[in-house]
């Protein structure tokens, strides 16, 4: 058995037996050698075979009680080093899916990387806060809408039930096996690389503390994500207010939900929320939902949540909050000199995000960051020093995670090789409501502003056959394009399944493929993707005047 060593910190231990009660549960595990618990010092050692299990299986067994709550003791190196070494070729800060991307592409070229991991557990925001357990709930409630909604006539619809804990805990459940398998697993498979918890503080351009222990390296990857930007509204610090960090660990169903920001993440959970029952008001400050898109996406997206029952104010700025006597939150939102009264029993903070970047250090070895503490990086990832990188949300390139991992991985073959730009022309994206908003390149406002010339035309959702059979007519696909060289300039589609249709689209970007090659393209009869087709012949004809499947 290959055997290595653990060190945890454990809380909620009160007496010797709860570090006897500790050693049993963690001895139920395939592949622990030994375990000893201190119960006066609040710390455990674990020996373990990484062949058969994770560390953060370990921790994850221990937190699946509702009393203790393990983390690994900060400072000491964990995983695959014997704790002896302390420089290395590379340091990455963070652990999320920049960092991880970065470790994978380390180990493949044989570097001896230092992983240093604080705040988030393993997986960073995607996994544990974000994505997963944001489209997790979203999926949810649109299982929860189609049970009610009557689209065909002689159907009658059938409202579900809605146990909101047992959600909960099915959706830390999927969020445990994702950090599992993609996270935890793939590190136990990184010889070269060595995982620390702790807070990590430059101590100069080639130096971190971690605890009491200082780590060097060659070069360093900056990949700490970010985290809510809350707004300076008076009252904020004084009420229990939620973001995406604390949002998902609420195990009962809001009564009333006020949500500031009516951006991706504001709109998504909106209309998640409100499909689960919950009273839902949303405010915006600017005059359309989803900004800086144009209006009329905003306005579809915003008669949808309205039609559902999310109570909308656009164009208003929140005043104050404070907390009430009788359990609620009061928001005072002045809309154009009307001042509205909102009693909510949660609040919801959604106005964007900031680099996690504050206690890096940054400012002592000169690393330039912007006004939202995001780190500055020229197109080569490397910041204002140049053998210090950083790769995901805490830079200035779009935020996504699949960008993270494509920087992340990029950032270390710039380290170690010929430097390379990634090109963020063509990049897709999507917004989970339903339906779905999805985008890639340019739309009109954006080359207006520009100065740019452009043609662009717009297939209503109703011209769609699948649309119509499906009783889902709400929306449209936009194509703009080059009048010159009749190459996309961009595509903007709200859709039940914008998502998916983006992707050709962002092909055809990519590997410059004209308009008019796309309306000859095969597309089956009675598909979303039909849509595209009928969208790139509406530059040359009228679609109205066409026969089904007609070409």
């Amino acid at each position: 058995m290959n055997v290595r060593e653990v060190h945890l910190r454990i809380s909620g231990m009160t007496c010797p037996g709860c570090a006897r009660t500790v050693e049993r549960i963690v001895h139920q595990l395939p592949g622990v050698a030994a375990v000893e618990v201190a119960y006066p010092e609040g710390t455990a050692v674990v020996r373990y075979d990484p062949a058969q299990l994770s560390i953060q299986a370990i921790i994850d067994q221990i937190n699946s009680t509702k009393q203790y709550r393990a983390v690994a003791e900060e400072g000491r190196a964990t995983g695959n080093s014997n704790g002896k070494e302390r420089h290395f070729d590379l340091i990455i800060i963070g652990g999320g899916s920049a960092a991880f991307a970065a470790a994978i592409e380390a180990h493949r070229q044989g570097l001896q990387t230092l992983v240093v991991n604080a705040g988030l557990p393993m997986g960073g925001t995607c996994v544990n806060v974000g994505c997963i357990p944001s489209k997790f709930l979203v999926e949810a409630a649109h299982q929860m809408a189609a049970c009610r909604k009557q689209r065909y006539a002689g159907i009658t619809a059938d409202p579900p039930d809605l146990d909101y804990a047992a959600l909960q805990q099915q959706l830390q459940q999927t969020v445990q096996q994702l950090r599992k398998a993609k996270y935890a697993d793939i590190l136990e498979t990184l010889a070269t690389v060595t995982w620390v918890e702790g807070w990590a503080t430059f101590v100069d351009p080639h130096t971190i503390r971690v605890g009491e222990t200082l780590y060097t390296a060659d070069a360093f990857l900056i990949a700490t994500g970010s985290e809510p930007a809350v707004p300076p509204i008076p009252g904020i610090e004084a009420v229990p207010y939620l973001t995406n960090e604390t949002l998902f660990d609420v195990t009962e169903l809001p009564s009333v939900l006020a949500i500031i920001g009516g951006g991706a993440v504001g709109v998504e959970l909106a209309q998640a929320f409100a499909r689960f029952g919950s009273q839902v008001v949303l405010i915006e400050m600017q005059p359309s939902l989803l900004p800086p898109e144009s209006p009329d996406i905003g306005r579809i997206i915003q008669q949808q949540l309205e039609a559902e029952g999310v109570q909308i104010y656009t164009a208003a700025r929140v005043e104050s909050v404070s907390a009430q006597g009788n359990g609620t939150i009061a928001v005072t939102v002045d809309r154009g000199g009307e001042q509205i009264s909102i009693a909510a029993t949660h609040l919801l903070i959604a106005t964007g995000r900031r680099g996690r970047t504050q206690r890096l250090g940054l400012e002592q070895i000169g690393v330039e960051t912007d006004a939202q503490g995001k780190v500055v990086v020229n197109e080569y990832l490397q910041s204002s020093v140049p053998h210090i990188y950083a790769a995901g949300d805490c830079n200035q390139f779009p935020a996504f995670v699949y960008t993270a991992a494509a920087e992340g991985r990029q950032a270390v073959q710039n380290f170690t090789g010929q430097p390379q730009p990634l090109d963020y022309t063509t990049l897709p994206w999507v917004i989970f409501t339903d339906p779905q908003v999805a985008g890639v390149g340019k739309d009109t406002v954006q080359l207006e502003q520009q100065g740019r010339d452009y043609e662009v035309t717009e297939l209503p959702l109703a011209e769609v056959p699948r649309a119509i059979v499906s009783q889902q007519t709400d929306g449209f696909i936009r194509l703009v394009r080059d009048p010159a060289t009749d190459l996309l300039l961009g595509a903007r589609i709200v859709a039940p399944a914008a998502g998916e249709l983006i992707v050709p689209l962002q092909w055809a970007m990519r590997y410059r493929i004209p308009v008019t090659e796309l309306a000859q393209n095969w597309c089956p009869y009675l598909t979303f993707a039909e849509g595209m087709k009928l969208a790139a012949l509406s530059f040359e004809q009228d679609v109205r005047q066409l026969s089904c499947c007609a070409v």
